[in-house]
């Protein structure tokens, strides 16, 4: 009897006990998590107070407004019934097609119900706000679901959520490449299924959701995450050909079974990408366009968006970076410290498999040529076998940062995870007090790894652009029936205020005009591509006249010369108007070039129906 109540009590104590540390690693875990939305918060801190007035993002025209647009797009088609994927209220009259541009239609889904009590302002820089603090926390679970150190799989989840180039693409309002929490969830559910070792229903839908669902954000992200996929599974075979043999079979299986769910879900995304209304023919960014390569220099050299440069401020100005959002900057401190990890864990095959990615993550995100220090050498790289494969051969080389950035986490993360194990077979094997110096190595190793990345990718953070907007006289002013509008400045990637303005307005009206990719018909470009700026910017108008003035006004001589302000040009304008069918023109004054514009517009349509602040407006129907 004694026994029995010794033997209860032992239970219920070792119970007690195992309880306690579960939820001291949940406490822990929290914690974390809670570290990152601070860290998110913290970013935007200053502008918080104007997350419904500005845009998240110094960058005064191109992206940042075409997203803010875009996930409006979304929610407006959603709550009117109309089509998510197609959009008619820019480029008149042809349309934008949405599978071709990154509209990140899952995210415009998921937020709609925001719509409804939110501006759309406000939910853009909503997501901007919570999507790094998200991404860093789905790779800090999945690190935890494989058994890591929680202090080690909190550092992973930091470099991958708030690595240099997830900073970089906020800045640049990307949103499409800063919420990136699925990846993580697709490798493991792609480990799940070979830990398996048999057929899972399970795990190939859950796979196959997971994958459409990344498309559905960024088929770019999805891309990269194939590419990856199919290089971690090649290491794998050349190392363990047996294991591959034996598993082939019910990997194969729940492959298919992802494949065909995937088909299901993307077939008409997908359509609408290659065949639909408005597509664009060719890959939008095709070799040769000013972002398909990288400076070697890059992963060394602190980029624009680094709080510190190491005394290599001359290198950083020297070395090209075209676009500053695809920060592949990895520093040399870093790079020291990870050498040191990785030289302890050689051993470790996922140590020895996150390497091997990382080197190939950044292989490819040299593009198809080697540069080094703003040199093109022609050197070819493997970048170049992409451009023959589709929908790879749209993928913007820089970008592949992305994976640069989550192999990095995962070598870290699995490092400091195999010092700490190694620390506690010491401590098990070990005696007296002799454990306590190797037991603080793994703690002082990885908070000085912690320091190291702080103080090495300290980013900094720039200031907001303020959300254009029109006033409430000339908003009242649009005439109903969802008429179509020709704005100054004249909407294209160069100004972009006048799709702000729309989505402001609700879509009230229809831009002659927009930024994004849609085709150029071979009458105005023989050879299909003529610079990057060809299919982003809107065709030629018929008659040329006014759209050259408007855009030369601008500074933009895209179009041709500009022609002289006179009688021939108002009656131009006139023809225009009426072939594109054109019931508004609202003109910024305050705008550069506005006053010819202004006055062209006075001679062909008389004085402005409505005025306010900087603003004109016609109702040409009048």
């Amino acid at each position: 009897m004694v026994c029995g109540v010794e033997t209860v009590s032992a239970s219920a104590v070792e119970e007690t006990l195992s309880g306690s540390l579960r939820h001291r690693r949940i406490a822990a875990s929290l914690a974390v998590v809670c570290a990152y939305l601070v860290l998110g918060l913290a970013a935007f801190w200053p502008d918080l107070s104007r997350i419904s007035r500005a845009i998240f993002s110094p960058a005064t025209l191109g992206d940042p407004q075409l997203s803010l647009w875009e996930v409006s797009w979304e929610h407006y088609a959603l709550l009117h019934g109309l089509n998510p994927f197609f959009s008619h209220a820019i480029f008149v009259p042809g349309g934008l097609n949405l599978g071709i541009n990154t509209a990140t239609p899952l995210l415009g889904f998921v937020t709609t119900p925001l719509a409804l009590f939110m501006g759309p302002v406000t939910i853009e820089n909503l997501i901007a706000v919570v999507a790094m603090p998200i991404s860093a926390t789905a790779a800090f679970f999945v690190l935890r679901k494989w058994n890591v150190w929680l202090p080690a799989a909190a550092i992973g989840g930091l470099v991958y959520g708030f690595g240099p180039n997830t900073v970089g693409q906020s800045l640049d309002l990307h949103i499409y490449l800063t919420f990136i929490p699925l990846p993580p969830l697709i490798a493991a559910t792609v480990v799940s299924i070979f830990q398996r070792g048999a057929v899972s229903w399970r795990l190939g839908l859950l796979l196959g959701i997971l994958f459409s669902a990344q498309y559905l954000i960024m088929p770019e992200v999805a891309a990269y995450c194939v590419i990856l996929g199919v290089a971690a599974i090649a290491f794998v075979a050349i190392r363990h050909p047996a294991l591959v043999r034996e598993l082939a079979r019910p990997v194969a299986s729940s492959a298919l079974i992802a494949g065909l769910v995937t088909l299901v879900l993307l077939a008409y995304p997908v359509w609408t990408l290659i065949a639909g209304p408005q597509h664009v023919p060719t890959p939008p960014h095709p070799l040769g366009n000013p972002y398909d390569e990288n400076d070697l220099l890059n992963f060394f050299v602190p980029g624009p968006t680094q709080a510190i440069s190491f005394g290599m401020g001359s290198l950083t100005a020297r070395v090209d970076r075209l676009l500053t959002a695809e920060n592949s900057y990895i520093g040399i401190p870093v790079l020291l410290v990870v050498g040191y990890l990785v030289y302890r864990a050689r051993q470790v095959p996922r140590v020895q498999l996150s390497l091997a990615l990382l080197l190939l993550s950044a292989l490819l995100t040299l593009g198809p040529h080697l540069v080094v220090d703003g040199n093109n050498t022609r050197f070819p790289l493997p970048f170049l076998i992409l451009d023959h494969i589709p929908v790879f051969n749209s993928i913007v080389p820089p970008r592949m940062a992305f994976g640069v950035d989550a192999c990095l986490a995962a070598l870290i993360a699995f490092s400091l995870d195999n010092v700490h194990r190694d620390e506690r077979t010491s401590l098990q094997l070990g005696a007296g007090r002799r454990w306590r110096a190797p037991a603080l190595r793994s703690g002082f190793l990885a908070v000085t790894v912690l320091v190291l990345l702080g103080v090495t990718l300290l980013p900094k953070w720039e200031t907001t652009t303020p959300a254009a907007t029109l006033p409430t006289q000339i908003r009242q002013a649009v005439p109903a029936g969802d008429p179509v509008a020709l704005t100054y400045p004249y909407a294209t990637y160069f100004h972009t205020q006048p799709m702000v303005w729309q989505v402001n307005d609700d879509f009230d009206f229809r831009l002659l005009g927009g930024y994004g990719f849609h085709p150029w018909p071979k009458s105005a470009d023989p050879s299909g591509y003529i610079g990057l700026d060809r299919p982003l910017e809107p065709v030629p108008m018929n008659p040329e006249g006014l759209q050259r003035f408007l855009a030369n006004q601008e500074g933009v001589t895209l179009y041709g010369s500009r022609p002289p302000l006179n009688s021939g040009l108002v009656d131009v304008t006139r023809a225009t108007l009426s072939r594109y069918n054109v019931k508004v023109v609202i003109v910024d004054r305050s705008a550069r070039g506005s006053r010819p514009v202004a006055k062209l517009f006075q001679m062909a349509l008389g004085l402005p129906t409505a005025t306010a602040g900087s603003f004109v407006l016609w109702d040409v129907r009048t």
